[in-house]
């Protein structure tokens, strides 16, 4: 827990200044992680999850699932299953629901690219709760998807195109960050 708050520091130092977001989700992700011994397990009402946006090197391209259970575009990522180390969650969740496995951080791995609270519905599985994610920017080469059982779909998309393919506030917020932080992509 400790690389998280030291990331959500640091979060704070970086973002904070440059974007203009509320402070009150970093206020509420520090509250949450002093108040819930199991926020890194799938605790109710919420947890802590992880997720990625990846960027094609060549191309600028953002990778997107079509998730099964929401049925809408967004970033790659998932639980944390009882690990704290988020930004190797994000990672190995990366990998899973895509097979991509030759991951660069951007610009480092311990600057969190966005900080998002959203409701996850209820199923008959499981009651409705919150995701507490942390994302992370990646680069990669790769251009080969497998798509898991997560997702209806894969796919890359221009940064053009993703202003029409999703509505979400939070991949929006992210995606003003990535534009932002003029992606020079790293020699991998």
């Amino acid at each position: 827990m400790r690389d998280l708050l030291d990331q959500l520091a640091q979060y704070e130092n970086f973002w904070l200044p440059v974007s203009g977001e509320n402070f009150n989700t970093l206020k509420l992700f520090r509250e949450f992680l002093r108040d819930c011994p199991s926020a890194f397990g799938r605790s109710f009402p919420g947890h802590i999850t992880g997720s990625a946006f990846i960027v094609r090197r060549d191309s600028g391209q953002l990778l997107l699932t079509l998730h099964r259970k929401l049925n809408k575009w967004i970033q790659l990522g998932g639980h944390c299953d009882g690990e704290t180390d988020v930004f190797e969650v994000a990672k190995k969740e990366t990998y899973e629901e895509s097979g991509l496995s030759n991951l660069v951080a951007y610009p480092s791995h311990d600057l969190i690219l966005d900080l998002d609270i959203h409701e996850i519905p209820a199923t008959p599985r499981e009651a409705a709760h919150l995701h507490y994610d942390v994302r992370y920017l990646f680069m990669t080469d790769e251009t080969n998807l497998r798509v898991s059982d997560e997702s209806h779909e894969l796919r890359w998309f221009s940064m053009e195109e993703l202003k029409h393919v999703t509505q979400e506030r939070s991949i929006h917020r992210a995606l003003g960050k990535i534009h932002f932080l003029s992606v020079q992509p790293p020699e991998i």
